[in-house]
């Protein structure tokens, strides 16, 4: 199979393109991507692996957190924004997701933000 027919059947499913997008628009963690979708954390966790194991989406650590993100550059990168730039920005679904992942961005800083479950590295990027 080749690399782009493996990304088309990878993205292919309504659920996952939403991660796409998510992760296009900001990395975010397995918890935040499933209160935006409404699923449960090992559905999410299913999509996100098989979005990572074809290299569309990349995962890095911060601290005891580990958020998805769409690659920055490269031709997966450029395959996703591409597929992301014919879906319709007014379609009230991926307008909800990006209200909710702003919302849910916000409120989880406001509330970690000097707890002790805040790692020194998340700290030090919010100072």
């Amino acid at each position: 199979m080749t690399e782009i027919a493996s990304w088309m059947r990878a993205a292919g499913d309504p659920g996952r393109l939403r991660i796409l997008a998510i992760c296009a628009e900001k990395p975010a963690n397995v918890a935040e991507i499933a209160k935006i979708l409404t699923h449960s954390s090992p559905l999410t966790s299913h999509h996100l692996k098989a979005l990572l194991t074809v290299g569309l989406l990349e995962k890095r650590r911060r601290g005891r957190r580990v958020e998805y993100s769409v690659p920055k550059a490269g031709a997966a990168s450029d395959w996703v924004r591409g597929a992301l730039v014919q879906v319709d920005s007014n379609d009230r679904h991926w307008q909800r997701d990006r209200d909710s992942l702003r919302r849910l961005t916000s409120d989880s800083v406001a509330k970690r933000h000097g707890s002790a479950d805040f790692s020194r590295i998340d700290r030090a990027l919010l100072a």
